[in-house]
């Protein structure tokens, strides 16, 4: 549905004729996720640097259907309302006083279950194309609300870029565009439950980790120099998935200081400045059938 025409760039949605939108939706990267305590309802706090990267999903929206209508090109996906997709348009109609009628088709390529908020963003690419779709921008607040209804790492994705979230990842501070950079995006052959991982934590925390004052320049340099690079639930994870520790520990023996981003169970790497293509592909050569080692850049932010 989307292959025939060249890819939008990524959460920018581009018109296919006058009753079709398509959108590329980005993931992310924890750079920093810390579990500040658990919260009365169930849910955590947190204190997280995001930064979206270039891996994407893309999302066709028309409106040749009566109701809401999800295909996806992975049968491992569900196209009913599990979906935040399908949830979203339904937020979309209701808040813009329109019936339902949109036919929605996914291509997935972000893995599912690998801890990079593809979902996440993907309702957000509905929202984005909706509105597009029906000429009915919704206020920044009303976004912001559907957002947060969605799902905790969801109003990172009205935004992009680099930033700081707190709360469920409600609290978004924006730290604009960072600098260009290449990540090593490990995929393993398996996902990681968001629930079982964060069922594993052992409270109190011992050694609780303090982001500080961050601003856009401290971000960078931290970044550049690795001292950033923390995630609370790295080892819940790979208590859960000893595969994540074997995998980790071969990456460093070539080299690479892999971390888990959110939840598991991919993993991420910093790609130094004068690395080149050659060091990538000894890197996958060493991980072969660990995992599927991907070439990512992170994005300037949209919103």
């Amino acid at each position: 549905m989307c292959s025939s025409n060249p890819e939008p760039p990524p959460m920018q949605v581009v018109r296919r004729g006058p009753d079709a939108v398509a959108v590329r939706t980005p993931c992310k990267l924890n750079l920093f996720l810390e579990v500040v305590g658990k919260r009365a309802d169930g849910y955590h706090d947190l204190d997280m640097i995001m930064e979206a990267i270039d891996l994407c999903d893309t999302l066709a929206v028309s409106r040749d259907s009566d109701g809401i209508v999800l295909t996806c090109d992975d049968p491992a996906v569900p196209t009913d309302r599990r979906n935040i997709i399908v949830r979203a348009a339904e937020r979309f109609f209701e808040a813009a006083g329109f019936p339902p009628r949109a036919r929605m088709h996914l291509r997935k390529r972000v893995p599912i279950g690998g801890g990079l908020g593809g979902g996440s963003a993907n309702g957000i690419g509905a929202l984005r194309a909706l509105m597009e779709l029906y000429a009915a921008p919704l206020p920044r607040e009303a976004q912001f609300r559907i957002a947060c209804a969605l799902g905790s790492d969801v109003p990172f994705f009205l935004h992009g870029g680099l930033a700081r979230c707190r709360g469920r990842g409600e609290i978004v501070d924006p730290l604009g565009s960072g600098a260009p950079r290449r990540y090593l995006v490990l995929v393993p052959p398996f996902g990681c439950s968001t629930a079982e991982v964060y069922s594993n934590l052992n409270f109190p925390l011992t050694s609780p980790r303090s982001v500080g004052t961050i601003t856009p320049g401290s971000v960078e340099e931290r970044i550049r120099n690795g001292a950033l690079f923390f995630n609370r639930l790295e080892q819940p994870a790979a208590d859960l998935r000893p595969e994540l520790a074997r995998i980790m520990r071969k990456a460093r023996e070539v080299g690479v200081d892999a971390h888990v981003t959110g939840s598991g169970a991919c993993l991420f790497a910093l790609v130094p400045d004068r690395a080149d293509d050659g060091r990538d592909a000894l890197v996958a050569e060493a991980l072969a059938g660990m995992v599927e080692v991907r070439i990512a850049e992170n994005l300037p932010a949209w919103g």
